[in-house]
């Protein structure tokens, strides 16, 4: 699971189980797919969910929820998910094969939600795990299908 400390650590896992599992039920995305989100949840791996190694699970797994989110409709087969992630951000794309590719761009940035939301934290600083930890998947400042007559000429 996802690691914070005690009280916290336990309202944030139950809350992130709750999410994905209403995304999940609302998705169309195969079986196996659903069951490899909810392995990455739990901080494992599978080939239906390919990213680089070194990118954070807890990222990819908000990328994950967002497009099935964003997208419930699609029978979602397997994924691949390039970028690069910062201390507040990831961004790139994500490939979905649904069974044909539709690629999506993606940038997650908590402290631009902070920043939103006018999270500040004692110090004057832009609090971004507040931001991170009440909105996870919803820190997008864009997640858009590329357009694919772009790619075409």
């Amino acid at each position: 699971m996802l690691h914070y400390t005690g009280q916290l650590q336990r309202s944030f896992e139950g809350t992130v189980v709750k999410q994905s599992e209403m995304i999940l039920a609302a998705s169309r995305a195969t079986d196996e797919f659903k069951q490899a989100v909810r392995d990455l949840r739990q901080g494992l791996k599978s080939p239906l969910i390919a990213h680089q190694d070194n990118h954070p699970a807890v990222k990819v797994f908000r990328v994950v929820l967002k497009l099935l989110d964003a997208r419930p409709g699609l029978p979602v087969i397997r994924t691949e998910i390039s970028g690069e992630s910062g201390c507040a951000d990831f961004q790139g794309t994500v490939i979905c094969y649904a069974p044909d590719p539709i690629t999506f761009n993606f940038i997650w940035d908590c402290a631009w939600k902070a920043r939103r939301e006018k999270y500040y934290t004692v110090y004057g600083g832009l609090d971004q795990v507040r931001a991170a930890i009440e909105f996870g998947y919803d820190c997008f400042k864009l997640f858009a299908e590329e357009d694919r007559s772009a790619a075409q000429r």
